[in-house]
């Protein structure tokens, strides 16, 4: 399970990473490289929110049902005010290209590209930064259980 962890979690890094890159370069009315195929991160999202769903169903059974609870209250209270930002950004930002949408005469393709991929990448940043601040946590407290399993069985006598 540590390793599907990983995995998802590196996955939603990319994801962000890819996202931020796209957003920066829509900002400037730039296409970025990948052209069209930055929709990819679109599909990826509902990749990496069937991840945290597993995750949380495996988890569940294993470490009980308070189990979330303490997984995201260990995480850094930066990452959940950076998470609230990007909620507050993607809300901005889409009404910012809802604006944009009705004002597309006399733009060109690449321009028109630009626009649509600002106002998806808004809301592809907070879905995988949300994500991966899911799977860091259920990282963290994996890691945490297994120590504490490790020195309950060290502890005991007669092991």
């Amino acid at each position: 399970m540590t390793r599907f962890i990983r995995s998802c979690a590196l996955f939603s890094a990319s994801g962000f990473v890819l996202s931020l890159v796209v957003h920066i370069l829509g900002l400037f009315d730039k296409v970025p490289f990948f052209g069209w195929f930055a929709f990819v991160l679109h599909f990826g999202i509902f990749v990496a929110l069937l991840g945290v769903v597993v995750t949380y169903f495996r988890l569940r059974q294993s470490e009980g049902k308070d189990f979330w609870k303490r997984a995201l209250r260990a995480s850094p209270v930066w990452m959940r005010w950076m998470l609230f930002l990007f909620l507050i950004y993607a809300v901005a930002n889409f009404f910012w290209f809802w604006n944009k949408l009705f004002n597309l005469r006399g733009k060109s393709s690449d321009e028109i590209m630009a626009i649509v991929l600002r106002g998806f990448s808004g809301h592809w940043l907070f879905f995988y930064f949300g994500t991966f601040i899911a799977f860091r946590a259920a990282m963290q407290a994996t890691q945490q259980t297994a120590v504490a399993r490790a020195s309950e069985q060290t502890a005991s006598p007669g092991n």
